[in-house]
């Protein structure tokens, strides 16, 4: 394990691990800390990589599957290749993420990541069926 302290560090860490991935990126994050990544994440896409992102920011990026749902700002959870994982705070006082490839840790943020993805599934499918209801 390692914490990462700073705002400045926290970016860069996240930019290097999405540079580095190989073959996925999940990526949770609110709108204001998605555009301090957006450049690396569209070269993540156009290097053919599987990019997931929950945000806040009701958006489409080709080639990016993106689910929109309210989100917190300054959490941050970054999964890349199911083995790397930074998870943390951004954006406030004490900025402070920790950088994992503790298999273990890797699991249980790739698994909240799975149950984010799948009740924001549930909410869409709800709110579509009282749409159809009406």
């Amino acid at each position: 394990y390692i914490t990462v302290s700073g705002k400045t560090h926290i970016i860069h860490k996240m930019k290097n691990i999405i540079n580095q991935a190989q073959k996925r990126i999940y990526l949770s994050l609110s709108r204001s800390e998605l555009k301090l990544v957006q450049t690396e994440i569209l070269a993540a896409r156009d290097r053919d990589l599987k990019v997931v992102l929950l945000t806040d920011a009701a958006m489409s990026i080709e080639g990016v599957t993106v689910y929109h749902h309210t989100k917190e700002p300054g959490r941050v959870r970054l999964i890349t290749d199911s083995t790397h994982v930074l998870t943390g705070e951004l954006g406030g006082a004490d900025d402070s993420c920790l950088y994992t490839k503790n298999k273990t840790l890797v699991q249980l943020i790739k698994d909240s990541l799975t149950n984010e993805i799948r009740l924001i599934q549930l909410e869409s499918s709800s709110q579509h069926d009282k749409e159809e209801n009406k």
